[in-house]
């Protein structure tokens, strides 16, 4: 009897108390870039290594995702896409995180040599979201991005 009782309490106590873990972590902010409200969480690229891979080889990214790839020192960063399997839009942004140059509708490199793509001014961000979502969004040079990322893992790398 006492054993189906604790079993009962601990059943109660896992019901009352699973959900609230459940919201807990729900809540827990993700990192994101907005511009005028419209924001797109991002997988952040800081290492050579995870800036080199990008969003190789995968095969579909949700319309509200992005990579965000942060840059040590501020230049002309060139992209391509090689091994990229969905079309892209690229946003290069300075260190005010100000928009200075967007390559719409990118397509996947079918044959070497890729194309390059890039800014004649230098960036110190690189953005990439789904092809189209720039036009979409009415993103264009001149606008400021909001960052909702915590200082730390941008100064971590």
């Amino acid at each position: 009897m006492r054993k189906a009782l604790r079993q009962r309490r601990f059943g109660i106590v896992a019901v009352l108390v699973l959900p609230l873990l459940f919201s807990c972590r729900s809540a827990v902010s993700q990192d994101r870039v907005c511009f005028s409200g419209d924001c797109y969480e991002v997988e952040l690229a800081l290492t050579p290594g995870t800036r080199q891979r990008g969003l190789q080889h995968r095969p579909q990214m949700a319309l509200d995702q992005g990579m965000l790839f942060v840059f040590p020192v501020s230049s002309a960063y060139g992209f391509w896409m090689k091994d990229t399997l969905i079309p892209l839009d690229i946003i290069w942004l300075d260190q005010n995180r100000c928009i200075i140059h967007i390559e719409e509708r990118v397509p996947p490199c079918e044959s070497d040599p890729c194309p390059v793509y890039g800014p004649v001014q230098p960036a110190l961000y690189v953005l990439e979201i789904n092809a189209g979502q720039s036009a979409e969004k009415r993103l264009k040079a001149g606008l400021t991005a909001d960052f909702h990322i915590a200082q730390e893992k941008l100064n971590s790398y």
